[in-house]
């Protein structure tokens, strides 16, 4: 049943703001074609989100709900200080546990730009 909400809900928003947007009157669409572009990029982004969100579920081994990972990843963030280094301003075991099935190094306090290089090319594949 949660992943049947989930993927209601990314549905459901975009079209429901559409409609808000034209009082009613979903044919307004037709001639608003940003608007309408607006909708369609906010489906897609949607989709994306809960595509990477099953591919981590599963790469973690189901052990975390999905409810937990999205509360502790919209949390997740990394500040510029002016020395040009960047401090991670929040970690738990979430994010731990997120890196460590990754292979990517998360739990650091301090990160330089090379170290975030590293770690961005970690994640490109290699063929």
């Amino acid at each position: 049943m949660e992943d049947y909400l989930l993927c209601h809900a990314e549905f459901v928003m975009p079209a429901a703001f559409a409609c808000y947007k034209t009082d009613g009157d979903l044919k307004k669409l037709r001639r608003n074609t940003v608007y309408l572009g607006r909708v369609i990029d906010a489906n897609i982004e949607g989709f994306v989100s809960l595509l990477i969100l099953r591919l981590l579920e599963r790469k973690t081994g189901c052990r975390i709900p999905i409810g937990t990972m999205v509360e502790s990843l919209r949390k997740a963030n990394l500040a510029l200080l002016p020395n040009g280094t960047y401090v991670n301003t929040y970690c738990d075991n979430v994010i731990a546990d997120i890196g460590k099935a990754l292979g990517l190094s998360l739990t650091q306090k301090f990160y330089s730009k090379g170290d975030l290089v590293i770690e961005r090319g970690k994640t490109v594949k290699k063929f």
